[in-house]
């Protein structure tokens, strides 16, 4: 009699579990009217495409091989005020915001023109000048003094400072301050600073150096227009301003020491 004997042979194959690609956080920053930037991230490296477009069914690609988690893909010449639609891509796995497809919105263009304040004395002793203003922040400032352009700077969070601006001596010199933003548009504003570098000066009229009288009249011709103070001993007997002088000084008995002190 014969026996038979049946075997059975059982294989596992170990094959590895394949996960898909994740995209998360999928954000969109409008820069300009004409430019924005997509991000988004994902949990493992992967490349980064960003398909956009005025109408969901005709869509421009663009985008980076490299592969990374934390994307960012540029979008330029974009048309202001106009909505875009777009999704991302990672390797193969795609967000299109559950097939709706995410958008955003450029904006109008700017044509407003930028507001430029300074703050400019009416006068300086001196022949140079520190000055601070404000305007819109990023805007370029630029100086003009007498004509020329001496300065360039650029206004950050909406303020900026000159520094040791240099004017011509002893004249009203014209300052002209333009701003232009990072659209292009432009505003100017004027002023007018005098730079005194000379102290002023008083030519009097023949006064004696002796005299029988108990009082004297001074009188003289002041080289601008200043402020005056006559003392006598020390003390303050008349004050005046303008650029004429005349005052009547009482006088004591003996040597009499008369001060005239001029400030413009």
């Amino acid at each position: 009699m014969k026996s038979l004997v049946l075997i059975v042979i059982v294989l596992f194959l170990n094959l590895p579990i394949v996960t898909a690609l994740e995209i998360s956080k999928v954000h969109v920053d409008v820069m300009s009217p004409s430019e924005a930037k997509v991000s988004w991230e994902t949990d493992e490296p992967a490349d980064s495409f960003v398909d956009y477009g005025v109408s969901q069914e005709n869509l421009n690609k663009v985008g980076d091989a490299s592969d990374v988690t934390e994307h960012e893909v540029a979008i330029s010449g974009l048309t202001s005020d106009t909505v875009y639609y777009y999704k991302v891509q990672s390797e193969e796995v795609v967000a299109d915001n559950g097939g709706s497809l995410y958008s955003f919105t450029t904006p109008a263009p700017d044509t407003t023109k930028p507001e430029i304040k300074v703050e400019v004395p009416v006068a300086v002793k001196g022949s140079s000048l520190d000055l601070s203003g404000t305007t819109e922040n990023g805007a370029t400032v630029n100086v003009y003094v007498n004509g020329p352009q001496l300065r360039s700077v650029v206004a950050e969070d909406g303020t900026f400072v000159i520094s040791d601006l240099a004017l011509d001596n002893n004249k009203a010199n014209l300052l002209r301050f333009e701003a232009i933003d990072l659209s292009g548009n432009s505003a100017s504003a004027e002023y007018t600073v005098f730079a005194d570098t000379s102290k002023p000066k008083v030519d009097f009229e023949t006064l004696p150096t002796i005299t029988g009288e108990r009082k004297i009249t001074l009188k003289g011709t002041i080289s601008e227009s200043s402020s005056y103070k006559i003392l006598v001993a020390n003390s303050s007997v008349a004050e005046g301003n303008g650029t004429t002088l005349e005052a009547e000084v009482k006088l004591e008995e003996g040597e009499n020491k008369i001060k005239v002190i001029l400030t413009d």
